[in-house]
């Protein structure tokens, strides 16, 4: 009787506190850059991290850096930045460079947040 009474309460007290939004699952999108680059992102919103894949260079993982519209990842020079279907590309190394998605054929539009 003790267990369930402690059970019951937790729940009631479960009840009372707003909880946190279920993780989304993992998002491939894949941009067309104004340098004739192609990257394939991955947004994973579970540890807060985007992958950038990008041929002829190994893959990146990015952590989310919290801002205030739109998304930003970067580490060690790397950075990965923008808001809806575009964004801002720059490896180690290289110049800035602007991108925009490419959805899949016949796919919907893109939603305009990102993780």
């Amino acid at each position: 009787m003790r267990f369930a009474l402690l059970g019951l309460s937790l729940l009631l007290t479960a009840c009372h506190t707003p909880c946190p939004p279920a993780p989304r699952e993992p998002e491939q999108r894949v941009f067309h850059c104004e340098d004739g680059s192609d990257i394939a992102v991955t947004f994973d919103s579970r540890p807060g991290f985007a992958s950038v894949e990008q041929e002829g260079f190994a893959p990146l993982d990015l952590p989310n850096d919290v801002i205030a519209a739109g998304f930003r990842y970067a580490a060690g020079g790397a950075e990965l930045r923008g808001q809806g279907r575009q964004a801002t590309w720059q490896r180690p190394g290289s110049a800035e460079t602007v991108c925009r998605e490419n959805p899949p054929a016949g796919a919907q539009p893109a939603p305009q947040a990102l993780p």
